[in-house]
C-alpha cells in the first residue's frame, strides 16, 4: 500500500504511527511537502535577487548538498557526490512574481536521498524520510539539533515558544524532537537548514521577514542573527567580465574548477557545476583555456578581508558579435 503526505500534521500524526510500532506503507509526499519556499519581505525584495541575496541561497544550498552527502556517504563532503546525485539533489529555484518568493521542487532530492536509505529496515527509513521533509520542506523545528540565538536568550525564546503553542502543537514537536534525537543524519540536515537559513538572514539584513517553510523570522530576528554573526564576515558580489584561465582541473566528476584572472581581481579558483550548463558552454569554456583566450563569465564570488575566499561561475556570456568593417567609400 501506499500513503500521501502533504502536510506537516500529515507527516507528523504518520511519524506517531511509526513510533507505535505500525508498519510504514511507501509514502508520497506533495504539497507542502512537496516544495522548498524562501520568502523574503522587504522593499529591496520584489522579484528581485540582491548579490548578497544570491550568495545566500548559495550557502543554503551547499549546507543541504553537505548534509546529502552525509546520508548517502557517510561523509559531509560534497566532493563524494556524484555528478548524478548532485543533479537529483540540487535546488532549482523559481522565482516568484511580485517579492522575493523562491520554490524549489522537492520530489527528486527526497527521491535520492530514498535510494541511499535501501539498506534500512522500513520503518527506520521511513521514519527519516519523513523527518528530512519536515525539515527541509516544512522548515520545521528549526535549531532543535543546534544553538541558533545563543544561551543567553535561550531560556526566554524556549519559554516564549512554550506559551505560544497549544497543547496539540506542543504534543507535535515532542513527537518530531524524539524522532529527531540520536539521529545522526537527521540532526545533519536540521544544522544544514538552520545554518542556510541564518545565512538567508544574514545576507538580507533589511528584510521585514523571511520564511524558509514554516519557519518564520520577523525583522527582530533577523536583526539579532546579525548582531550574532561572525565579526569577519564574507562579502558577496557577482563579476560579470572577462577572464583568462590559466588552469583546469577536472578530476571530480560533474564539477570543474577554474583559475581565473580578471581585470584587477589577482588569480582566484572558481567552481562550475557542469549540470547547470549546455555542452556548448562547457566546450567554450575549455577552448578558452585551451587557446589563453578571453571569455566574458557570470562569477558569484566571497570576498574577505578584501579577497576572494570562494567563487562559482554562474553563466557563460554570448560572444560578443563582431560586425564587418564599412566598406570605403571610393572618392
Amino acid at each position: 500500500m501506499s500513503i500521501t503526505l502533504s502536510s506537516v500534521e500529515d507527516a507528523i500524526a504518520y511519524l506517531e504511527r511509526l513510533e507505535s510500532g505500525v508498519q510504514p506503507d511507501d509514502i508520497t509526499f506533495e504539497g507542502e511537502l512537496q516544495w522548498l519556499r524562501i520568502r523574503v519581505e522587504g522593499e529591496r525584495y520584489h522579484a528581485t535577487v540582491p548579490g548578497e541575496l544570491a550568495r545566500g541561497i548559495w550557502q543554503f544550498q551547499e549546507a543541504v548538498y553537505s548534509a546529502a552527502a552525509y546520508a548517502l556517504t557517510g561523509v559531509g563532503d560534497i566532493r563524494k557526490l556524484t555528478a548524478d546525485q548532485r543533479s537529483a539533489l540540487e535546488l532549482v529555484f523559481e522565482v516568484k512574481d511580485g517579492s522575493s518568493d523562491f520554490w524549489a521542487a522537492l520530489s527528486g532530492f527526497l527521491n535520492k536521498i530514498a535510494e541511499g536509505c535501501a539498506n534500512m529496515d522500513p520503518v527506520t527509513k521511513a521514519r527519516l524520510l519523513i523527518v528530512i521533509a519536515l525539515i527541509v520542506a516544512g522548515g520545521y523545528g528549526f535549531g532543535k539539533a543546534v544553538d541558533v540565538f545563543g544561551d543567553v536568550r535561550k531560556e526566554e525564546i524556549k519559554a516564549q515558544q512554550v506559551l505560544g503553542l497549544e497543547q496539540q502543537q506542543t504534543r507535535q514537536m515532542e513527537i518530531f524532537t524524539e524522532a529527531l534525537a540520536g539521529n545522526k543524519v537527521a540532526q545533519k540536515f536540521d544544522e544544514a537548514v538552520t545554518e542556510g537559513t541564518k545565512a538567508i538572514a544574514r545576507s538580507a539584513p533589511d528584510a521585514t521577514e523571511i520564511d524558509v517553510g514554516r519557519t518564520k523570522l520577523d525583522a527582530e530576528r533577523i536583526e539579532e542573527l546579525n548582531r550574532r554573526a561572525p565579526r569577519v564576515q564574507t562579502v558577496p558580489d557577482v563579476l560579470d567580465t572577462s577572464f583568462r584561465i590559466f588552469k583546469v582541473d577536472v578530476r571530480e566528476p560533474g564539477v570543474a574548477k577554474y583559475v581565473l584572472a580578471g581585470d584587477g581581481t589577482g588569480e582566484f579558483v572558481a567552481t562550475l557545476n557542469e549540470a547547470n550548463f549546455s555542452q556548448a558552454d562547457l566546450t567554450r569554456v575549455l577552448e578558452a583555456a585551451q587557446k589563453r583566450e578571453q571569455i566574458r563569465l557570470e562569477v558569484l564570488i566571497a570576498r574577505s578581508k578584501g579577497e576572494i575566499r570562494s567563487a562559482q561561475i554562474m553563466q557563460v556570456s554570448e560572444p560578443e558579435v563582431q560586425l564587418p568593417p564599412l566598406p570605403r567609400l571610393q572618392p
